[in-house]
């Protein structure tokens, strides 16, 4: 039986690829052809447009095919000498190019390389490179988006790979590094809610005391899911846009509070907290320190060991510019230690942190997402809020928070739909407040100062053309 091998990329298959495997064929009984990894592709080429796991199953599918296996370097020897086949082909397009394993093949006996023409009309290049003109051109046509978070894409890989637990254990280095902690850094499926729901359920048991920090529906949330599970919960509610004097912290933890809920930025007014003082208070307690950084991370000084922060969390469609649907969380040796009796089971961090250690999740993860956080993870932005708010305050509109934040800023306007809508017309995006604050507070995120300059400029236009009045203050709605 002579067996044929010949190895290829095999993106967006096309009627080149299909003589190729059929020519192949003909040179002997059983065809084997290899697939490019992912990682080999993008090391040698741009625009992968297939991921490698639907590359192979179109070759699988392919009925002169009799096998299929995973190429992770072109023409490698001792892949070679594995299969040891009788005849090697590969595009022409090679024949003047050196391979090491390919002339280590032409020397031996009774062996033979055969070059082969694709077809003269059409390849994956001109194909990739019409698809990617036609993406560029919709792409002028798209609004900028100046909304609190950004998108991207990314190919996929399957998650219980060797090459995936790899890039899930150098994540951990980069995660820690950025959240300025010595402890793990656990990524979640799931929005941030969903995070918060998780420290709950894993450091809390019924009945427990936690002292909770509203300033806002975002902070009032932690209040909602803590009184979900039967824990006490004593509110300190807070002045929407304004907060919370470290004093008052202070005076509130006397007692069986066993840990302390705070968010680092209100994300409905872009207000700061003051996290490092708060945490130095909590420290001298036996209370656990809690902190949402969901809207602070990456835009606000976050030093989590140093500020004595024992939990915390944060989520991929900030400050990171990926879209949703991770969520991070990270507990200091006291947060472990804790007790906890709530039910739980996708959120049992026990498994999380046992699966860690080989680089794996304990279930299916967002895979496309965490490939796309690992290019992101090393990108850093500087979000132009003062630019942003010094135009907003000198068209005579009042900043919602007392303490704004850097990555996000927020302002007061009387008929914010409207405004928002006019933006759209305009080919930009931005976000209104959270309910019950959404009629009347607009948050912008901006990344470039050409972007915070033009945005500014559309501001000024629309405020002039439709001569909207300024929401004062008082006029706004109450939690």
């Amino acid at each position: 039986m002579v067996t044929v091998y010949t190895t290829g990329t095999w993106d967006l298959f096309h009627i080149g690829h299909l003589n190729i495997l059929r020519r192949s064929k003909k040179l002997g009984d059983k065809l084997i052809v290899g697939v490019s990894t992912d990682e080999l592709v993008n090391s040698y080429k741009e625009n992968l447009v297939i991921p490698f796991v639907d590359r192979a199953e179109i070759i699988q599918a392919c009925k002169y095919v009799d096998e299929v296996i995973s190429q992770h370097k072109l023409m490698d020897i001792s892949q070679l000498i594995e299969i040891n086949p009788d005849i090697v082909t590969i595009g022409s397009d090679w024949k003047d190019k050196y391979l090491e394993g390919l002339e280590w093949f032409k020397q031996q006996p009774n062996k033979k390389v055969v070059y082969l023409d694709y077809t003269g009309r059409i390849s994956s290049t001109t194909i990739r490179n019409k698809l990617f003109g036609f993406d560029m051109h919709e792409n002028l046509l798209k609004p900028k988006l100046f909304t609190i978070g950004c998108h991207e894409s990314r190919d996929m890989m399957y998650n219980r790979s060797p090459e995936f637990s790899k890039l899930y254990l150098k994540l951990q280095d980069g995660l820690k590094e950025l959240f300025k902690t010595k402890n793990d850094v656990y990524i979640l499926t799931s929005s941030g809610t969903g995070a918060m729901e998780c420290v709950i359920t894993n450091i809390l048991s019924k009945g427990d005391e936690v002292l909770v920090v509203n300033g806002g529906p975002f902070g009032q949330r932690w209040a909602e899911i803590c009184k979900c599970f039967g824990i006490h919960v004593k509110e300190l509610k807070v002045e929407f846009g304004k907060s919370i004097k470290p004093t008052e912290i202070e005076a509130n933890l006397a007692g069986n509070i066993k840990a302390v809920f705070v968010t680092h930025n209100e994300t409905s007014s872009c207000n700061l907290t003051d996290v490092k003082t708060i945490g130095e208070i909590v420290k001298k307690s036996n209370a656990l320190f809690v902190v949402d950084a969901i809207s602070s991370f990456l835009g606000e000084e976050l030093e989590v060991d140093n500020w004595g922060i024992d939990v915390v969390i944060s989520s991929s469609q900030k400050a990171l510019l990926l879209p949703p649907g991770l969520s991070f969380i990270s507990l200091s040796e006291k947060a472990w230690k804790s007790t906890s009796d709530l039910p739980k089971y996708y959120f049992d961090l026990r498994k999380y942190k046992s699966e860690l250690i080989r680089g794996q999740t304990p279930f299916t993860p967002a895979i496309s997402l965490i490939l796309q956080l690992s290019r992101q993870i090393n990108k850093r932005y500087s979000f132009n809020s003062s630019v942003v708010r010094n135009s907003i305050v000198n068209l005579g509109y009042s900043l919602v928070g007392e303490n704004p934040s850097n990555y996000g800023t927020a302002f007061y306007a009387n008929d914010a739909p409207q405004i928002i809508e006019a933006f759209k017309k305009e080919k930009i995006l931005v976000n209104p407040s959270a309910p019950p604050y959404d009629k009347s507070v607009i948050r912008v995120a901006i990344t470039n100062a050409e972007d915070a300059q033009h945005f500014s400029e559309i501001l000024k236009k629309i405020t002039n053309e439709m001569n909207f009045k300024i929401r004062e203050k008082d006029e706004l709605p109450r939690l």
